[in-house]
């Protein structure tokens, strides 16, 4: 691993913690996209944004660029009470997740849930296909 990616890697650490530093700033703004010659090296690299909106736009950009069906799977709640709950109030966490074939899929978890399987924070994947049942215009 190289000192740059050590650095960036402890700044994604203090983020997470929201611990971060100036200097963690001026690290982040030597690679906007002004900054960068290069910006064809970085469209598969993790982003940034400013909002939850922000990143619903972007992802629904995304996704409209694969040209497949985009399938809304709802949350299943084992409490009544957890449907009402707003996505502010549990950490961000929403209650929806819109995916098509060949979506690239992040897995942002703050522990790692189920390693054996692959289910731990930074696990990437992409989907293969989405089987569902016929005549459902969301997933339950």
């Amino acid at each position: 691993m190289t000192s740059d990616q050590v650095q960036f890697r402890n700044l994604l650490v203090r983020l997470r913690k929201c611990d971060s530093i100036a200097d963690d700033w001026k690290l982040l703004l030597t690679h906007q996209p002004s900054n960068v010659t290069n910006l064809c090296d970085f469209e598969d690299s993790t982003r940034f944004f400013y909002s939850n909106e922000q990143v619903g736009n972007y992802n629904h950009k995304q996704l409209t660029k694969l040209e497949h069906p985009v399938a809304h799977i709802n949350a299943r709640h084992s409490l009544a009470l957890a449907k009402k709950i707003s996505p502010d109030d549990m950490s961000g966490l929403e209650p929806v997740v819109f995916l098509s074939k060949g979506a690239r899929v992040i897995c942002m978890l703050t522990i790692n849930l189920w390693s054996s399987v692959g289910i731990c924070n930074g696990a990437t994947g992409t989907v293969v296909d989405i089987i569902y049942q016929n005549n459902l215009t969301s997933m339950q």
